[in-house]
């Protein structure tokens, strides 16, 4: 449509652009998923428990099938070549990044398309206004005040029938230059249109809220209700954020960095099953350690291994005919919990040189950790555990703390499982991941706050005792309680 952008002589129109561009783009990652093109053609290469097992499958395919190895190989360059044309034309700056999905550079180009005073209204998944690859270009919208509109959806009345009930989904309407928002008309959690009528279901962000719920990001908090929303401003602006970058060093009171440790597909060459182990000469051990010599591997945790206070919450047993889930979590028995010697048993094994060296060199004897995968709509959203010095997949992401603040380290695991904590870490998950940028962006007391009293009692002596109660149930949380100041014997489950 040359006419919408260029005058009669060529020249681009200073009002170009269309009035509306409305949509419902694809919502997909530009990114080949190998178990979803492998389910139908070769289930065998689908259902492998190991990353690394996968690969070495596929390049069998060049001798075994290389029909399918063909078709493989074009899938993968249709992908590659689309997500390069994504990262590099230069179309699109801001969504153009990492992992991207299709809605989000159509989102990014809808913008572009617009005149002055035009609007665009898009149907897009709702991570473009929470996710962290989205930041930027929400952040550009926040900014130059060109965001109208996020009302959001949970799929729970099956408006779309054929995606889960659990899936949600914004209404994402955006403005041209020239006509500014003075605030941005929000809901979220929805489930049919008539909500919107509703003033307790809708209400006004302002571009400064976005500042004060996400100081780090500017995306968009998650509010079902007004009153919800009213009752986070007051939390927030009584307490500050984990970690606030703008403050540097003063913005990180408890010293807090994060790790993930292992991921799960990208390091799978470095794992190993009890079989392998002792196939290869390695004996259990206390802790569930495999030994052989001087040369260790100790259990790999996965995060439906851990629970709230809780490092011994399952066990993991493989199911390879299930396809996308084969591994699961088998709860842990009463008669187990009771013994501080029982361990859980992994799915893997890491051995613990490639752990020591995923720290940096640094040999803990405990860590905090907490469940990435998680939602909004579970009975708890933020759950965090003490845990012992093993290995942990990228599904148990790590909270490391200075020497300063350690002795308050019960009383930091215990502000990550309050009940007021959780019901903030709601407002900001827009999906089914705990991400660190979102946690760094959640309301912790700082440490200062457990060295004061509370009726003539300091507050870390009223928490850390109970916190230990909860967390140290087994002999492989000793170095936890030793560093809380506690030198005794496990506690009874």
């Amino acid at each position: 449509f040359p006419d919408v952008f260029f005058d009669e002589t060529g020249r681009r129109r200073e009002d170009g652009g269309f009035d509306a561009v409305v949509g419902n783009p694809p919502w997909e990652r530009i990114k080949l998923q190998e178990n979803e093109f492998f389910g139908a053609r070769d289930p065998a290469i689908a259902r492998a428990a190991r990353a690394a097992d996968r690969k070495r499958l596929v390049a069998n395919l060049l001798t075994t099938n290389p029909a399918l190895w063909a078709e493989y190989q074009a899938a993968r360059h249709q992908a590659e070549a689309e997500l390069r044309f994504v990262q590099q034309c230069g179309f699109f700056p801001l969504m153009g990044r990492g992992d991207t999905n299709l809605y989000a550079v159509f989102a990014e180009r809808a913008l572009d398309l617009l005149n002055p005073t035009g609007r665009a209204g898009l149907l897009v998944p709702s991570g473009i206004a929470t996710d962290h690859t989205t930041q930027f270009f929400f952040q550009k919208l926040v900014h130059e005040r060109r965001l109208a509109e996020v009302l959001d959806f949970e799929n729970r009345e099956a408006i779309f029938e054929d995606v889960h009930r659990s899936f949600k989904f914004s209404i994402f309407a955006m403005t041209g230059a020239a006509a500014p928002q003075s605030a941005v008309r929000a809901g979220f959690f929805l489930h049919e249109m008539a909500e919107l009528a509703d003033p307790e279901r809708t209400f006004e962000l302002r571009p400064d809220d976005f500042a004060r719920f996400n100081p780090n990001t500017l995306t968009c908090p998650i509010f079902r209700r007004r009153r919800d929303y009213e009752l986070t401003a007051k939390i927030y602006d009584r307490v500050p954020v984990l970690v606030n970058l703008a403050l540097g060093d003063a913005g990180n009171p408890w010293g807090v960095s994060f790790l993930r440790m292992f991921d799960m597909t990208n390091d799978s060459h470095l794992f190993r099953t009890a079989a392998e182990l002792e196939d290869d000469g390695f004996w259990l051990g206390a802790g569930n350690v495999y030994s052989k010599g001087a040369e260790q591997y100790v259990p790999l945790y996965e995060g439906k291994m851990v629970q709230m206070y809780d490092h011994r919450a399952a066990s993991v047993v493989v199911n390879a005919a299930n396809v996308h889930r084969p591994a699961q979590p088998v709860a842990t028995l009463l008669t187990e919990y009771e013994r501080p010697d029982f361990s859980p048993v992994p799915q893997y094994w890491v051995s613990a040189r490639s752990v020591r060296h995923r720290n940096d060199g640094f040999e803990p004897s405990w860590w905090i950790g907490f469940k990435e995968i998680t939602a909004p709509t579970n009975e708890r959203t933020f759950i965090a555990a003490g845990l012992p010095a093993v290995g942990f997949g990228n599904k148990v992401p790590l909270l490391r703390i200075v020497p300063s603040t350690i002795p308050f380290a019960a009383c930091l695991l215990a502000n990550c499982n309050a009940k007021v904590f959780d019901f903030t870490t709601r407002q900001k998950v827009g999906g089914q991941t705990l991400n660190f940028f979102i946690v760094e962006q959640l309301p912790i007391l700082p440490p200062s706050i457990y060295d004061t009293p509370f009726h003539g009692i300091r507050i870390a002596d009223i928490i850390t005792p109970r916190v230990l109660e909860l967390t140290y149930t087994a002999h492989d949380m000793r170095g936890f309680a030793e560093a809380v100041g506690y030198a005794g014997e496990p506690f009874a489950w």
